[in-house]
């Protein structure tokens, strides 16, 4: 028996979770108090707090209407089109809602974020534009399979930025 000096919700509910997987390790920086973690993989949607319903496949409704994904933004330094990280504006403001974020706090990612010192999203088929439950899963930082996904990434972003030059009228790629 120890005691945990965790910010806890409700303690009748709240685990203790060991972020080095270690049980072994009782030091305060090692401890997590927190509900425990339920996935909605099986689930074929989930509705968010702000009104989005998530598919499991990664598509996301607003009002049963498809909010549409995007990957570029304007650069009015250049009047260009740039590349970024997929996104979906948000319906009730200004402001980006990552897709990442959307599919994390729907459940959709595979593992246990709390299980990671530095925590990020694999997408297993290395398909920036893939966001199907199963293709997501929770890896450190440092794992060797999400450094090959972010090489693809710049690929990706590089072939896309200049799919997005060929668009301007009278601009001469080099």
């Amino acid at each position: 028996m120890f005691t945990c000096f965790c910010y806890c919700d409700d303690p009748n509910k709240t685990q203790i979770w060991y972020r080095d997987g270690n049980p072994a390790n009782l030091n305060f920086t090692n401890l997590v108090a927190r509900l425990p973690r339920t996935y909605h993989t099986s689930a074929p949607t989930f509705k968010l707090i702000n009104g989005l319903t998530i598919a499991n496949g990664g598509e996301v409704l607003k009002n049963g209407v498809k909010v549409p994904m995007c990957d570029c933004i304007g650069d009015t330094d250049t009047d260009l089109m740039r590349c970024i990280d997929p996104y979906v504006s948000n319906p009730e403001g200004r402001g980006k809602l990552w897709m990442d974020d959307l599919m994390a706090a729907a459940g959709y990612v595979a593992g246990e974020k709390y299980n990671f010192s530095n925590p990020v999203i694999l997408h297993k088929d290395n398909d920036p534009m893939n966001f199907h439950n199963d293709n997501l899963e929770y890896v450190e930082a440092t794992d060797t399979r999400y450094k090959k996904y972010q090489k693809r990434v710049e690929e990706w972003k590089h072939k896309r930025n200049v799919e997005l030059i060929k668009l301007i009228p009278n601009f001469v790629y080099a």
